[in-house]
């Protein structure tokens, strides 16, 4: 009596890299303030870290995050453990000093297609009335009203409690004081040099990002882009961004079409 055997051969297709995503965006404090150094963000599933960063100070663009997501094609086993899957839920973790903080934006980030690019900005800390205003910056706000405020819900996000034209929310997002009718984010002083450049003073608040964007048009599809400058005269126009140190900052703008608007943001 004879035996025979046989042995199948299944065939497993791996998974094979495909084109990174780009993660960017701001981690900042419950104050408003983004951080420069001492945090660190990671990005991971169940199995492994995906990504990480350590914060040390502004990137392009005012940004202080910037990381790859190494991209599976979803076939078989991954090709890494590292590697992540588009539509894939990632846990966010930010450590400050070596303690993980909460998340006003949630601690979830779901992957998007290979080669996409996605912005993420995180606020820590918390915000229990759920107005998008940290409850900690509230807090501050409310010990400054000299009574007028007892509770954190009574402050609102469209609010303008100093009465100064900036809502509470616009005064959160620029570092100014809430409670102060002589504090917010503007342009003071505006000029043109003869030489033909543009000036901007403002004060600035430590930590924050100052930009400027440019528009050749203010319709209703008008796309803004980041624009660059200078922080004298003399110099070429080179900078895309400027951290504010609490002084007036001074910005110089070269017009670079007949007809431009300009603006300064803050991050």
């Amino acid at each position: 009596m004879g035996l025979s055997l046989f042995i199948g051969v299944v065939e497993v297709m791996a998974g094979i890299p495909r084109v990174p995503c780009t993660v960017f965006g701001m981690v900042q404090d419950s104050y408003g303030i983004p951080y420069l150094s001492n945090a660190r963000i990671t990005l991971c599933n169940s199995e492994a870290t995906n990504a990480w960063q350590n914060i040390n100070g502004l990137l392009n663009y005012g940004l202080n995050i910037q990381m790859l997501l190494n991209m599976d094609s979803g076939t078989g086993d991954r090709y890494a453990a590292y590697a992540v899957r588009a539509g894939e839920e990632l846990q966010i973790i930010v450590e400050v000093d070596g303690v993980v903080q909460p998340l006003l934006e949630g601690a979830t980030l779901t992957v998007p297609a290979a080669g996409s690019d996605i912005e993420l900005n995180l606020t820590t800390g918390t915000d229990s009335d759920g107005d998008n205003l940290p409850d900690e910056w509230e807090y501050q706000m409310m010990a400054a009203s000299y009574g007028m405020i007892t509770n954190i819900s009574q402050i609102l996000p469209n609010d303008d409690f100093d009465g100064d034209g900036a809502s509470n929310m616009h005064e959160y997002l620029s570092g100014s004081f809430a409670f102060l009718d002589y504090d917010l984010f503007a342009i003071e002083d505006l000029e043109r040099s003869k030489d033909g450049w543009f000036i901007f003073r403002f004060l600035s608040v430590p930590g924050k990002s100052y930009s400027v964007e440019v528009t050749d048009s203010l319709s209703g599809a008008s796309v803004w882009s980041i624009g660059a400058f200078s922080l004298n005269a003399e110099g070429s126009s080179t900078l895309t961004a400027v951290v504010g140190d609490g002084y007036y900052r001074t910005v110089y703008i070269e017009a670079t079409a007949d007809q431009q608007f300009m603006r300064i943001v803050v991050k």
